[in-house]
């Protein structure tokens, strides 16, 4: 969640705020051009939250990307605080899902990298997914160290199948 501001501190800049917004003088953090920059076979995408539908089919996507196995999943959703930074309507205004824009390709990292940065520099705000690997993604992170079988990434930690454990932890508080 990205709403360039620290919300719960009564409206503080944040790594991602605006240039002069509540007196930042830094150029905002941009998770998505940082998650580019990453050579993984790895899920890019971002949100906004006036768009529910389009967040949706993107958290879906991502979702699925990783239950398949696939490896991590990234997502920024932009949705911004009504109460010390509304900037809905102006998001509104500068939103443009990257699958429109010329070349679009989701699993070119250069290519997506500069369309976003060309988005960005021109005042747009790049949404939509911006990475999506056209290998089976077998060559993640999670897969190279958790190969032989079930590891902490991918344990079940239901109530029912750890019921003994956590009655035995909490034992231990007592």
């Amino acid at each position: 969640m990205n709403n360039e501001t620290y919300g719960l501190t009564k409206g503080q800049a944040s790594p991602t705020s605006q240039l002069g917004f509540e007196g930042n003088v830094e150029p905002p953090f941009h998770s998505i051009l940082t998650a580019l920059s990453i050579p993984a076979p790895n899920f890019i995408a971002r949100s906004f939250s006036g768009d529910p539908k389009g967040m949706t089919a993107i958290l879906t996507e991502a979702l699925r990307f990783n239950q398949e196995g696939r490896g991590f999943a990234f997502v920024e959703d932009l949705s911004p605080c009504v109460t010390y930074n509304d900037t809905y309507k102006l998001w509104r205004e500068k939103v443009v899902d990257v699958a429109t824009l010329p070349g679009y390709d989701p699993s070119d990292r250069k290519v997506m990298f500069r369309l976003c940065l060309e988005a960005t520099e021109s005042g747009r705000i790049p949404i939509g997914v911006m990475h999506r690997p056209k290998v089976s993604g077998r060559d993640g992170l999670e897969v190279k160290l958790l190969a032989d079988g079930p590891g902490p990434v991918r344990s079940d930690i239901g109530l029912e199948t750890n019921l003994a454990a956590y009655q035995k932890l909490l034992a231990g508080l007592a």
